[in-house]
């Protein structure tokens, strides 16, 4: 009984661990984002921020040497929600970010 209530303790600490360094993460994502600014319109910003996301997963894939097939009845889908969830709520949020304080936007 006690190694089943240690091994539970020890599995929520790795949780709680991981969930708070990635609040962390993505908190400061905003102080990051208000300060390249200075130098990138927000569009712009975005823009970089996932052309450099596409060269780090590609690599990741070539490493891993596995390849993706998508079905084609599936593109429209991929398609429309990379428009909505990816493009149109980034954007959306480097243009609010622009407007407001990086303490703001990450409440």
């Amino acid at each position: 009984m006690n190694k089943v209530i240690a091994h539970h303790s020890e599995s929520n600490r790795i949780y709680y661990t991981s969930t708070i360094l990635a609040l962390l993460i993505w908190s400061t994502s905003f102080i990051a984002t208000k300060a390249a600014y200075t130098t990138f319109p927000p569009l712009t910003l975005g823009l970089s921020r996932f052309i450099i996301a596409s060269i780090v997963l590609g690599i990741v894939l070539l490493i891993k040497k596995e390849q993706v097939k998508v079905k084609p009845k599936d593109l429209a889908t991929i398609s429309f929600s990379g428009v909505l969830g990816i493009t149109l709520y980034f954007s959306m949020e480097n243009i609010g970010v622009s407007l407001t304080t990086a303490s703001n936007a990450a409440m």
